[in-house]
């Protein structure tokens, strides 16, 4: 069980057991059970947003190549920082790395279950991303599970915080999510400038509809993702408009500005494994 787990067990109406006592339990501090994290500050979003748009374009850049473009065009700025700054949003440079196939001596070794498959039908196999979504005044976090046949978006949900987990993986794996997020941040994010969690739901929302059902995809010949969909014959069966949460799930939903990410892990863990051979591109937990 992780700390943030633990955290969450955590009961302040318990009048039997004592906040301390709880704590002790669960091994956790209670300086960690009362932090509040500092506000990001103005600069940082800035920051934040330039290196967002700037993985999009060379996402191969890693921390060093990012402060030197940075220092090039004048920015003073610490390797340190942007080395922070990246892992808050979720960036990493993508490139095969060396000694990728050794692994931990206490971690479970999962088959991978994508090796000479041919994927030719709906709901065959999903993967999964997060990325960063630049808010005026703050950030949020996106997380959506694709169809990996018909690049169709099932679910998807804004998140306050990042849950991730340590793993390796092929990194193509989210190369169809990867085209997604973006297309969403030219199309509509860094276009729209969201001011609040609120507009920002509803911008994606409606622009996901719009990928979903109307945008033409030159890799599916000219087809949106839902004709290619219902088109083929599924596999399995899966019933998605009833097993995924999607956001906006109620119209009271729209009128939240944060989402607790627990409760949005369980959700899709609950969804994903009713189907098997589920690739990772980005970090669920």
């Amino acid at each position: 069980m992780n700390q943030i787990t633990r955290l969450s067990l955590v009961d302040r109406s318990d009048a039997d057991l004592s906040i301390v006592a709880q704590c002790r339990l669960l091994k956790v501090a209670r300086s960690t059970l009362y932090y509040r994290a500092a506000a990001v500050s103005a600069d940082d979003l800035r920051l934040m947003r330039w290196l967002d748009e700037q993985y999009l374009a060379t996402p191969f850049y890693g921390s060093r190549r990012m402060v030197a473009v940075l220092r090039r065009d004048g920015e003073v700025v610490s390797r340190k920082r942007v080395r922070r700054l990246m892992r808050l949003i979720g960036l990493e440079a993508i490139y095969q790395r060396r000694n990728t196939s050794r692994h931990h001596p206490e971690h479970k070794v999962y088959p991978y279950l994508l090796r000479d498959l041919v994927i030719d039908r709906p709901n065959q196999v999903w993967c999964a991303d997060i990325t960063y979504i630049p808010l005026a005044k703050g950030f949020v976090y996106l997380v959506a599970v694709m169809d990996w046949f018909s690049r169709r978006v099932l679910a998807w949900r804004l998140s306050i915080g990042l849950v991730s987990m340590d793993g390796k993986g092929r990194f193509l794996d989210n190369i169809f999510i990867e085209r997604l997020w973006r297309s969403l941040k030219y199309e509509e994010v860094f276009i729209k400038a969201y001011a609040s969690v609120g507009e920002a739901r509803r911008g994606i929302s409606g622009w996901l509809v719009f990928y979903n059902d109307e945008r033409l995809h030159q890799a599916l010949g000219y087809r949106t993702p839902r004709e290619m969909f219902e088109a083929a014959a599924a596999c399995g069966y899966v019933d998605n408009a009833s097993a995924l949460t999607t956001s906006p799930q109620a119209p009271q939903q729209q009128q939240k500005d944060s989402i607790d990410d627990q409760d949005m892990l369980r959700s899709f863990a609950a969804s994903v494994a009713r189907v098997g051979g589920f690739a990772t591109g980005g970090s669920l937990s």
